[in-house]
């Protein structure tokens, strides 16, 4: 069974992931300063803080994989095409 990879429908999916990665990265998270007796509540969410700041670069960084993979994936769909119909053209 072949799947067929429709690359105008891939193009259109990366173009919205492109915007969004722009959203995603222009946003600086940064952490109010509590200052330095806060308690162990304060501490938590200090901490909570912190992983929200890890969790936003990885999304970043897996927006940036993912466009990545599917830019290099529609490059290969579109060489095999045009090699294909280059083929049949001869």
């Amino acid at each position: 069974m072949t799947n067929v990879i429709d690359t105008e429908k891939l193009g259109s999916y990366i173009v919205e992931l492109k915007n969004l990665h722009t959203e995603w990265a222009a946003k600086n998270v940064v952490m109010p300063d509590v200052g330095e007796c806060g308690g162990s509540t304060i501490i938590q969410i200090e901490e909570m803080g912190k992983q929200y700041q890890k969790m936003q670069e990885a999304f970043v960084l897996l927006l940036e994989n993912t466009i990545s993979y599917m830019e290099q994936r529609k490059s290969s769909v579109e060489t095999k095409e045009k090699a294909h119909s280059e083929t049949f053209s001869s």
